[in-house]
């Protein structure tokens, strides 16, 4: 992640300056400081019910350091959850599928910097009433000295201090109550649109699947995202997501676009070694509206990685971004979705370069998945001469995950 690198070019310059600093987390039980002082008016716990969104990439971050694995995320999470806890007798975090329901929602956006050997972090914040309207929003600073080998307490540290300065200048402004926020917002109605970033945190690949506008991709594609949109027409909407299997690595999205270009399975789903493939998809993060890419191959196994079933191995060049895109035949039939490529990276420590080592799942777990969801689709045309890069071209369209 970009964050994380930042971090990691900035720590190279500073690991001298920074050998022995704290190791020590905050008390869990501050709630005041001399430089925050909770007014006395003010008493704690609030019976206000909050939910509480910090993206994903934030929350899961980790990175290896002075031989040590540091999780920034891990600390991030258990600072936020543990000075909430202290504030509200109702915490959650935000969860777009819960049905829970609360009087506030937090969204909160940390930023981490290294300065002059301490760990800084900027946290920008908006405060939702259950109205869906920001009652209240900020930025605060903070910063606290660490330890390089162990990193943990630094990052725990600057993100509590901040978050309590947040707290503490919303609850002596607002002196929040249940009379005053009531807690009758349901998550799941919560416009998640008003949480997301301006831009995607990462792109994918999907196409249509029948005449009703159903687009096929892998699910993976959609994992971690917020909010995903997808391009129709010339447009970009908010995905609704209708069926998936993370098992499977495939999910149908609901356009509610009817549409005359839509890819067909072969009525004979069994590929053959060596036949070409077509694949089209829309590599790039973050460019939504960088141009389809289109290469070509051979299907170069009827077999996957050892374990993995219902897959293939083919040799058309993909990119980050090409996942869920439709892999198809000269005679425009889809013969599988692109899922995955061999880690390069790792293969190289032990001397081994490969080349255009890419995986996609066969026709016949796609017919089986269409199935047993009830998602309408065609079979191709035997002896079909359409052309495969026009059809593979007119029905692909990208898709942005948000956080």
């Amino acid at each position: 992640m970009h964050i994380i690198k930042l971090f990691m070019s900035i720590l190279l310059i500073t690991t001298l300056l920074t050998a022995c600093n704290s190791t020590s987390r905050v008390k869990t039980n501050t709630v005041t400081t001399n430089k925050y002082k909770l007014s006395k008016s003010v008493t704690l716990p609030l019976t206000t019910s909050v939910s509480v969104y910090i993206p994903s990439n934030f929350l899961k971050s980790e990175f290896v350091a002075g031989g040590t694995i540091q999780k920034p995320g891990k600390a991030l999470k258990e600072s936020t959850e543990t000075i909430f806890r202290n504030y509200f007798s109702d915490f959650k975090w935000f969860d777009k599928e819960s049905d829970q329901q609360a009087s506030l929602v937090f969204k909160l956006k940390p930023a981490w910097k290294l300065v002059a050997g301490n760990m800084q972090i900027t946290l920008d914040y908006q405060v939702f009433d259950a109205q869906q309207n920001i009652a209240y929003e900020g930025q605060i600073i903070e910063k606290d000295s660490f330890n390089y080998a162990v990193m943990d307490a630094g990052f725990y540290n600057a993100s509590y201090k901040a978050m309590l300065g947040m707290l503490v200048k919303f609850a002596n402004v607002k002196k929040p109550t249940i009379e005053k926020f009531p807690s009758n917002l349901t998550l799941s109605n919560f416009d998640a649109t008003k949480l997301i970033g301006e831009k995607p945190v990462s792109t994918g690949t999907g196409f249509y699947i029948n005449p009703q506008g159903d687009v096929l991709t892998a699910a993976h594609v959609l994992n971690n995202c917020l909010v995903a949109k997808i391009k129709v027409g010339e447009e970009f909407l908010t995905a609704k997501l209708s069926k998936k299997s993370t098992l499977l690595d495939l999910a149908v999205i609901k356009t509610a676009k009817e549409t005359s270009d839509y890819l067909k399975l072969p009525k004979n789903d069994e590929i053959q070694l060596g036949e070409k493939v077509t694949t089209v998809s829309y590599p790039l993060k973050g460019l939504l509206e960088t141009a389809p890419n289109i290469t070509f191959g051979n299907v170069t196994s009827l077999k996957a990685l050892a374990g993995a079933q219902g897959q293939f191995q083919f040799s058309a060049a993909i990119q980050p971004g090409s996942s869920g895109g439709a892999l198809v035949s000269e005679q425009s039939e889809l013969l599988g979705i692109t899922n995955s490529t061999l880690n390069i990276a790792s293969l190289i420590k032990d001397g081994v370069i490969p080349q255009n080592v890419n995986f996609a799942t066969k026709a016949k777990v796609i017919r089986q998945f269409l199935n047993k969801n009830t998602v309408n689709f065609q079979y191709a045309p035997i002896n079909n001469k359409s052309s495969s890069m026009e059809l593979a071209l007119k029905s692909t369209t990208s898709i942005a995950c948000y956080q």
